[in-house]
């Protein structure tokens, strides 16, 4: 139940940060609350679990966190401003959060499916809000929203033709046809935002 509920509230946090923020408006302290909540739900369910309750902490996990370490300790001596350097290791330490989850939740379900359709989920998600009420920047490029950079939603709505790719069956047919759609409208809504390098990007990945 825990282990669900934590893939439930990464679900939450991945919608947070890549679409409710920008289209609505940003909550204090939802990131931690969510990011963390998750993290502790996972180790909880880790360690009532029977089997498998180790946790996988690959090798650059480990450097990253060394790095992390000297960051906060060298930044006392050299950084002008130690509350932004503070405030950079933290992120830092959230996004190796993050990839400690990915990589266990991975090694729990012995597949990264989970993941793929999570992204591919949201970059829907985002496609179907610039569709209907994106906001018209310079240049009539589209974007999700008035505080987004039109590149970046390019990038998002590139990982939903890479997660798509992913997943299509070419022996179903109904398949096929539903994802070489969705394709098509990703590659439509790319065009639209005006970033000639997910335009290119995409059509190299289809090649």
């Amino acid at each position: 139940m825990m282990y669900k509920l934590s893939k439930l509230l990464y679900l939450l946090f991945l919608i947070y940060m890549g679409w409710f923020q920008a289209v609505f408006f940003p909550v204090p302290m939802m990131p931690i609350i969510l990011g963390g909540g998750m993290v502790i739900l996972l180790i909880l369910s880790k360690l009532t679990s029977r089997s498998n309750n180790l946790f996988v902490i690959p090798k650059p996990i480990i450097i990253w966190f060394i790095f992390f370490v000297y960051i906060v300790f060298s930044g006392i001596i050299v950084a002008y401003n130690y509350n932004q350097t503070l405030k950079s290791a933290f992120s830092f330490m959230q996004n190796l959060i993050l990839i400690f989850f990915v990589v266990n939740v991975t090694n729990i379900d012995d597949d990264n499916s989970f993941f793929i359709k999570s992204y591919l989920g949201l970059s829907i998600l985002i496609m179907i809000t610039m569709l209907s009420f994106g906001y018209i920047g310079g240049g009539e490029r589209i974007r999700l929203s008035v505080t987004t950079n039109p590149n970046g939603d390019a990038l998002m709505l590139l990982y939903g033709v890479f997660c798509s790719l992913i997943l299509i069956k070419e022996r179903k047919l109904l398949n096929f046809i539903f994802t070489t759609g969705l394709i098509g409208l990703f590659i439509y809504t790319i065009i639209l935002t005006g970033s000639r390098k997910s335009v290119v990007a995409v059509l190299m990945l289809l090649i």
